[in-house]
């Protein structure tokens, strides 16, 4: 399969550089964690670097979700309210009902929500989603 590159930012120097694979990132300071932002025009999952206080903010037990997927499921409504809220605060914590979703089904849905957003998923938790306005 083709390889693709990886591109970091340096926080020393603020200089972009490129990598074939990730193991010659991971010993790098200018990573602080890769998340999955939506698809690029060929289908596949662009890489986005996040900043470390984003990620603990995500983590964050304070951080309580603002956003609720009930039993009406994942409907434009919800949709249009993370986009919303993406417009006013960096990030959105997103919590949808037990049993609502099937566990393999969860990955899709908080990948489908960063698409539909434009925005990128940080953190998935089981039912806890965490999606970032870059």
């Amino acid at each position: 399969g083709a390889t693709r590159d990886i591109l970091t930012l340096s926080r020393s120097n603020q200089e972009w550089s490129t990598h074939q694979d990730m193991s010659q990132v991971r010993d790098r300071a200018s990573v602080w964690w890769w998340a999955k932002a939506p698809q690029d025009s060929q289908g596949g999952m662009n890489m986005v670097e996040v900043p470390r206080r984003i990620l603990a903010e995500a983590k964050s037990r304070d951080f309580k979700p603002s956003v609720r997927v009930g039993k009406a499921g994942l409907s434009e409504t919800v949709v249009e309210e993370i986009r919303q809220q993406l417009q006013s605060r960096h990030l959105v914590k997103i919590k949808v009902n037990k049993g609502l979703f099937e566990r393999e089904q969860k990955s899709e849905v908080w990948n489908y929500l960063a698409k539909e957003t434009n925005s990128v998923l940080v953190l998935q938790r089981g039912n806890i989603g965490v999606l970032w306005r870059s």
